[in-house]
Formats: C-alpha cells, sequence, structure tokens
C-alpha cells in the first residue's frame, strides 16, 4: 500500500478548514485515517490458513531430499497438466541453511513460472485444485484459501507433521518452494546426494 505524502494545500471546496493551530485540516482525509485499519484489517471470522502441527522429528539430509524430490515434481506436473501453455523452470539448486535457532532446514530446488498463472488461475482457485490430490498423496494439507495478506502476492502454502512446507506464490509468474527441517550435522550442502549439489535439474 502507499502512503500520503506531506499536505501543503487543501482546496477548500473539499472540505478543508483552518484549526486553532492555524494547520489545515480536511474532515474526509481525517475519516479516512479512522476508517483505514477497519477497511484493511481481517474481518472477524475470516477463514485463515493452517499448517498441521510438528508431531514427527526431521530425517537426515540425503532421506529427507529423496522423500520431498517427488512432492515438488508432483506439484510441478500437475501445475504443468492444468496449465500446459506454461512451462516450470529451475532457478535455485537445493541447499541447506542454518535456521536462527540452530536448526537446520533443507531446501528443495526452486521453480518458477515461465508464464502468468494468476491471470489464468481464477484468484489461484485452478492452482489449488490442481495441487490438492498430490499434496493429499503425499501426506501434506491441502489448500482451500490463500495465504493471510497474499492479495496481490497470490500465496498458497502447505505443510505436514514433518514440518515440511511447499508454497507457490508471485504476481503473476509464481515460484515453487519446498524447505523441510533437518538433521544436519554440517548444515551445508554437501550433505545433499550426488549431483543435487550443483545442478538443477529440468
Amino acid at each position: 500500500m502507499g502512503t500520503a505524502g506531506n499536505i501543503k494545500k487543501v482546496p477548500r471546496r473539499l472540505g478543508a478548514s483552518i484549526g486553532p493551530n492555524g494547520h489545515v485540516t480536511a474532515p474526509w482525509l481525517l475519516l479516512g485515517i479512522l476508517l483505514l485499519p477497519l477497511l484493511t484489517a481481517c474481518q472477524p471470522g475470516e477463514p485463515r490458513p493452517t499448517l498441521p502441527a510438528v508431531t514427527e522429528p526431521p530425517s537426515n539430509v540425503a532421506e529427507s531430499f529423496r522423500k520431498y524430490s517427488p512432492v515438488v515434481d508432483g506439484i510441478r506436473n500437475a501445475l504443468e497438466e492444468e496449465f500446459p501453455g506454461i512451462a516450470w523452470q529451475a532457478t535455485e539448486p537445493a541447499d541447506v541453511n542454518v535456521r536462527s535457532d540452530g536448526g537446520c532446514t533443507l531446501f528443495l530446488p526452486t521453480y518458477q513460472s515461465d508464464g502468468d498463472i494468476t491471470g489464468a488461475s481464477n484468484k489461484f482457485q485452478k492452482v489449488m485444485d490442481a495441487i490438492n490430490p498430490v499434496l493429499k498423496a503425499k501426506g501434506f494439507s491441502t489448500v482451500s484459501i490463500l495465504d493471510e495478506g497474499s492479495e496481490g502476492w497470490w500465496s498458497v502454502t502447505s505443510g505436514n507433521a514433518q514440518g515440511a512446507t511447499a508454497r507457490i506464490f508471485g504476481r503473476t509468474w509464481v515460484e515453487l518452494t519446498l524447505q523441510v527441517p533437518v538433521e544436519s550435522e554440517s548444515c551445508s550442502a554437501v550433505e545433499l546426494p550426488g549431483p543435487a549439489t550443483t545442478t538443477l535439474s529440468p
């Protein structure tokens, strides 16, 4: 959202007046400022997505990579079937990084669409319908509503009991990511299996 600049002069035809301190005041502007939180806040009872509780311990890097790579591939394949004119390209390789709490997180390769997904998906509804069978089959929560605050930046997130999260987000073209907590001694990409450390799968 944009922010209002400094108001140097307000025409009187808009309802401006001179306050006792000599400053220009505009009743309509003050009303808008007062109503802004009400207009932008979540409405009472509005549903918001929730992720499953984490009840399973993390696996090691290699095991997690083998387990979750098919999840990414399955989601990507479902989207390619739903939007046959839009391809997905790997933009970032798999990696392992240290979290702020000292734990380790595995990031699967990031994929990006080469076309406008949001415009073709009826506000992401077709995206959710396409990926839900894959998510359910792989033990992830299904998605039915957008992430909080994602209007304009369209986003849906799914999770599982091991703390893995798969996310699709963007404005026109979108990205597909998946990350999961892992057990790792080095907390680095050296523990990734085979060519995953240096190459991107097509």
